[in-house]
């Protein structure tokens, strides 16, 4: 009973739009269509039952939050100065200290990170998946509890199809059959020893209930596993049926007898007897069989695949084991080690999974199959599989952080840089588990996707730290090492400050969840990244403290212990062979420019970019945002446990042929219990009435209505007004030989013999049918079934207990999801945004850029949303966790941009946002080009959790990198604040006290500047100079710049005038009148 939703990819629109005219009534069709295929979306309800959830407090949740950060900006704005300076002067002392003593931190930094990690050796795994991804509290953990309590033995069926395997396209020749038969009779030969389990059990309450030998059918005086549904007989519908009873081998197959027999099952109707094969027609030919085709005559000619039950009778406990050793699970052992035997034997792994031996497959056919060990069994390998993927996203990461970071130099280059980075973030995924494990959070699969995300987090990190050092370094080469790592760590430590506190702050938030998987994500990721955080100031800024030294020292890169021969500049890289020291491009005095500083001449001239560009690029962008935002409300939701395993996993395969060939309807019952059936004659028969009549209900086997029709037609009674007739009536139908729903009903006193006393009433009973296949599409439709389902038995039954009556079935678990993901999800971002504006509106005291940001921010995640909805995503536990990742990727880029900007408090908001984007760009770039690339490396993976952060996180790169590099700069140009601080002005010599030139810094307003009293020297001057007041009017913009001096007066640039051409460049020249006095 599973279905596999294909993945919907957008198609690419062919041809171009001549006229704007055009496009915008494309955009508006999409659009459109986006809004009216909406109806089954995230946003949209009908009359249908709806879990009760708290809305109003996230309602009150979202405004304390929001208010609060609003109230934070204001704060902020009034004590900017302030905030910034401390948070510089901060991490200044911490580069100034971990620069003075580089070895020291790094070793300290080492020490408490393998302290730390030392806690992996406790990680414990979840062992089962239901209490991973169900939310605590849901109904169907209680009712399952409640149902393995009440009816220990109950129904578990493991499906199997087989189809052809040696190029065949019909299952019903002869030679498949007999392949059938033979995979039957191997499978009812397991044996299984059940005294080795009850031993590995000792410890716990059940281990005695499972001594014994056992097989399927109970043969040969061993205990049986299959469900009985009457007497003795096991209940196992099976293809092999329609030729009767088979005792030994098969008899010899033609296809005349295939045909016949064939013929002779459809002529009966069903659950009549089958003449001349002693077997009750249980189900149709096309129930089983999948691509079915038919002559002339209407008859069954062939098939593609052919549907196998077996059913069981599960006695699931907690704490139980199959062997000594093994970790205990939440299972029944005896079933576990029949399935893997029966997965070895029908060549569904390659290995058995206990012993190890090979296994082979049955010849000349396929099987797949679901059991009830297989999401457990393929779990694990799927684990491996994306350890495997992350190594080789490190070993991408590690290529390019090496050709991106230092130059293209054998003594510049950071190779070695480079390693210290994977180090760090090794230690961080070891910190993280092994905190983890200390506080007892379970380990699941999603905590898989942590290397994933710490590999883009350290690596943006990494390139803002790096660039900043070589920047600082090319400025001042003769500043003191410990300086220079001071002044890196001011500058960029802040920014990375801001994004490792968001991005942590999202991961916390989301700890309190109600699903107890994505609790322990959160909480590992937000210790993660500050694990993160902490590496990088112990650890990798050292190490650049280091690395300067090194590079002082003309030492080579990757073999320090050789020198080179000549004085090699930061700015002028001598060649590409970064770690050979005999290389000859790095020591014959040639030099390789190429790519060096590109990034930045390229940011550099985003304003010279023509108009129409500008136009082009801002239109594309608004109808990606508008095609993303608007296709936001057709995510749907939906989500399937079994969805965990590999797609090309037997499993896999099984559910594709199942959505191919099979469209089951879902099967459930209701249970009823502690209930006086005499008093509650009228509820009881409300019941029968509604599982007979809803149009979503199919196929009810209704024990209560069965005894009312049994008894009306033998004795005309309708209602019963004396509880002894009605116990004797009940007593009666119920010892009747043909009664078939004697299994359905358990007495208060035991067996219904003589001694008993029916009186006393019927302690339990259960009522089974099916949920139409009609109403279980989506995701959303299943659990509003599930949910009205429980409303109306509970509405019947609403003077009784809660767990009088109920519906359940196991699947009933994986459709709680549904029920609370959209909920959770809006806590989460509502919570998760707000806070991040808080903290971004501190960090970033300028409210105009704070607010900038976090709209590009939410800009970027809904857009995210609606392309990972086009490309197939659905709203489930998983994907929620994605989207609440996209929320720290989409600041990260636009924090940068927006605390260089702000960094810069002088001059005029264009010449702001351009020294943001020439400034941080390429640091920026680089980590968003390093991201993507690792990304794309997980695009093709086999897990779904992988796969599903690709598909989410994927676009949240994308946009929030064209965002950061494109969008922001663009906005903050024309949007954002002018700075009013201080300008460098070097006076000409004729002014001053006459001992000599120096370097002043004049106070300056943003329009028209006021020299006056101005005789505060800067701290990397020539000399200290006094200036008489004076009164001097500067026409146009103010930036920062240097006025020169010549021995003839000021030399008056071409042109005249401020203009744009002086923006961002060192020794530009402003006109200042020569009558300076």
């Amino acid at each position: 009973a599973f279905s596999w939703h294909k993945s919907r990819w957008m198609r690419p629109a062919t041809g171009a739009m001549r006229r704007s005219q055009e496009l915008a009534l494309a955009l508006l069709a999409f659009i459109g269509a986006q809004l009216a295929e909406a109806q089954e979306g995230l946003w949209t309800s009908s009359g249908w039952h709806e879990q009760d959830r708290d809305w109003s407090s996230l309602y009150i949740e979202s405004a304390a939050i929001f208010g609060g950060a609003a109230v934070l900006s204001v704060i902020a704005a009034v004590k900017a100065k302030k905030i910034t300076h401390a948070l510089e002067k901060a991490f200044e002392v911490i580069g100034r200290v971990v620069a003075t003593f580089p070895c020291t931190a790094i070793c300290l930094a080492t020490l408490l990170s393998l302290m730390a990690s030392a806690g992996c050796m406790y990680i414990e795994m979840a062992s089962d998946p239901q209490n991973v991804w169900v939310p605590l509290g849901s109904p169907a953990l209680g009712h399952r509890d409640l149902v393995n309590e009440m009816w220990p033995g109950d129904l578990h069926f493991d499906t199997l199809i087989m189809e052809p395997a040696d190029g065949g396209i019909n299952v019903l020749e002869p030679r498949y059959i007999e392949a059938l038969f033979a995979a039957d009779r191997k499978l009812m030969s397991i044996v299984v020893d059940g005294d080795a389990i009850a031993a590995a059990n000792s410890a716990s309450e059940y281990g005695r209930r499972y001594t014994g030998t056992w097989t399927y059918q109970g043969i040969q005086s061993t205990k049986a596993m299959c469900f009985k549904a009457a007497g003795t007989t096991c209940y196992k519908p099976s293809f092999l049926d329609i030729f009767g009873d088979i005792k030994g081998a098969i008899p010899s197959l033609t296809p005349e007898l295939i045909n016949a027999s064939l013929v002779r099952w459809e002529s009966v109707e069903l659950y009549d007897e089958v003449p001349g094969t002693g077997k009750m027609k249980v189900f149709q030919l096309e129930d089983i069989l999948g691509g079915v085709k038919r002559d002339v005559y209407g008859n069954i000619v062939s098939a593609d695949v052919v549907l196998v039950v077996y059913s069981f009778a599960v006695v699931v406990r907690p704490g139980l084991v199959t062997s000594p050793g093994e970790i205990p699970s939440r299972k029944d052992p005896i079933l576990a080690v029949w399935e893997a035997d029966a997965v070895c034997m029908l060549g569904l792994a390659e290995r058995h999974i206990f012993t190890d031996e090979p296994c082979h497959p049955i010849e000349s056919v396929l099987f797949t199959g679901s059991l009830y060990r297989t999401i457990e069994d393929l779990l694990t390998p799927a684990v491996f599989a994306d350890v495997r993927m992350f190594g080789g996203g490190l070993l991408i990461t590690f290529v390019y952080l090496a050709a991106a970071l230092g130059k293209r130099d054998s003594v510049h280059s950071m190779i070695v840089i480079a390693m210290v980075e994977l180090v760090c973030i090794l230690f961080s995924i070891g910190i993280c588990f092994g905190v983890g494990a200390a506080l007892r959070y379970q380990y699941n699969q999603l905590l898989n996707l942590i290397p994933f995300i710490l590999l883009g987090v350290g690596v943006d990190d990494a390139f803002v730290l790096a660039l900043e050092y070589l920047e600082v370094a090319s400025r001042y080469p003769d500043m003191p090492i410990v300086e220079q790592i001071a002044q890196v760590s001011k500058h960029a430590g802040t920014s990375v400050l801001i994004t490792s506190l968001t991005d942590s702050i999202v991961f916390f938030i989301g700890v309190g969840t109600v699903l107890p998987g994505l609790a322990s994500f959160c909480f590992h990721g937000g210790v993660a990244v500050l694990a993160c955080l902490v590496t990088q100031m112990t650890i990798f800024l050292p190490a650049l403290a280091l690395n300067a030294k090194r590079t002082k020292s003309r030492r080579l890169d990757c073999i320090c212990c050789f020198k080179a021969k000549a004085e090699v500049p930061l700015n002028e890289p001598r060649g590409c062979c970064t770690c050979l020291p005999f290389c000859g491009c790095c020591h014959m005095g040639r030099r390789c420019y190429v790519g060096d500083g590109m990034l930045q001449k390229l940011f550099a001239r985003a304003d010279k970019i023509e108009p129409a560009w500008l136009l082009g690029i801002g239109g594309f962008l608004f109808c990606l945002a508008a095609i993303g935002m608007t296709s936001m409300l057709k995510l749907q939701k939906d989500w399937r446990l079994e969805w965990l395993v590999p797609q090309t996993s037997y499993m896999g395969r099984f559910l594709t042929l199942t959505e191919q060939y099979f469209v089951p309807d879902i099967p459930f019952i209701v249970y009823t219990q502690d209930l006086d059936y005499f008093q509650q004659q009228t509820e009881m028969d409300r019941l029968s009435a509604y599982l007979l009549q809803a149009e979503y209900i199919t196929g009810a086997a209704d024990w209560w209505s069965a005894f009312r029709l049994e008894t009306i037609k033998r004795t005309g009674r309708i209602q019963y007004d004396d509880p002894n007739v009605f116990w004797q009536d009940m007593k009666y139908w119920y010892l009747d030989p043909s009664n078939q729903f004697q299994h359905h009903i358990h007495w208060t006193c035991g067996e219904v013999d003589t001694y008993c006393n029916v009186s006393a009433g019927i302690q339990r009973a259960r009522s089974p049918a099916f949920l139409s296949s009609m109403y279980m599409g989506t995701g959303t439709a299943r659990y509003r079934t599930m949910v009205t389902l429980r409303h109306e038995v509970r509405e019947i039954f609403k003077n009784s207990s809660k767990l009088a009556a109920f519906p359940y079935t196991e699947l009933f678990i994986g459709y709680e999801d549904i029920g609370v993901v959209d909920f959770e999800l809006m806590r989460n971002l509502v919570m998760a945004v707000g806070v991040m504006a808080a903290i971004i509106s501190f960090l970033i005291p300028q409210p105009l850029v704070a607010f900038i940001v976090v709209v590009l921010q939410g800009v970027g995640v809904c857009e995210a949303i609606g392309f990972a909805a086009l490309w197939g995503v659905t709203l489930c536990s998983i994907s929620s966790v994605s989207i609440t990742l996209s929320v720290g990727f989409a600041i990260d880029y636009l924090v940068h941009i927006g605390h260089a900007y702000n960094s810069k408090q002088d001059g005029v908001s264009h010449q702001r946002a351009m020294h943001a984007l020439v400034h941080i760009g390429p640091g920026v770039f680089h980590a968003w080009i390093s991201t993507i690339v690792a990304l794309l490396f997980i695009s093709d993976a086999e897990s779904f959790i992988i796969r599903i952060l690709f598909k989410v996180i994927f676009p949240v790169i994308v946009i929030a990198g064209a965002h950061a590099l494109v969008v922001l700069p663009a906005l903050l140009s024309y949007l954002g604040p002018h700075g009013t601080r201080k300008i460098h002005v070097e006076l000409p010599r004729r002014v001053g006290n006459g001992e000599g030139e120096g370097d002043l810094l004049l106070p300056i307003e943003t329009t028209y500047g006021k020299l006056s009293n101005a005789g505060e020297a800067s701290p990397y001057g020539k000399g200290d100079a006094d200036c008489t007041d004076a009164e001097a009017s500067i026409p146009g913009r103010v930036f920062e710049t240097e006025v020169q001096n010549w021995d003839n007066g000021i030399r008056r640039p071409s042109g005249g005038g401020l203009g744009s051409e002086f923006a961002d460049e060192e020794d530009s020249m402003v006109q200042v009148p020569t009558d300076l006095d």
